[in-house]
């Protein structure tokens, strides 16, 4: 992730999808700290941004920050979840043994 990085950090034009390879990349490495620094970084979001963060937190573990992300991508995200925004966060409830969202 070094490398890319640099690449990254280099790219004279980052559109959105350069973001998200990035952030899916860190989420990846379990850098859970770095994908949090660069989506709130990102200048503009969108599904799949949300997904790659919210699937980050799942992919690391950490159910509640998934909901929680879920929740806030529902109020100011202004994006509608996808199938795969679902699927991730039904994982996460069902880790939590919280299905219904009001438990959260």
């Amino acid at each position: 992730m070094v490398v890319a990085r640099e690449l990254f950090d280099k790219m004279p034009n980052r559109d959105t999808m350069s973001w998200n390879a990035m952030l899916n990349g860190y989420a990846a490495n379990g850098d859970v700290e770095l994908f949090e620094k660069l989506f709130n970084e990102m200048p503009e979001s969108n599904v799949y941004s949300w997904n790659g963060l919210i699937g980050g937190y799942v992919k690391n573990g950490l159910f509640s920050d998934a909901l929680e992300s879920f929740k806030r991508m529902l109020v100011e995200g202004h994006v509608v979840p996808n199938d795969f925004t679902l699927v991730a966060v039904l994982s996460a409830c069902t880790r939590l043994g919280a299905l219904d969202m009001e438990l959260f």
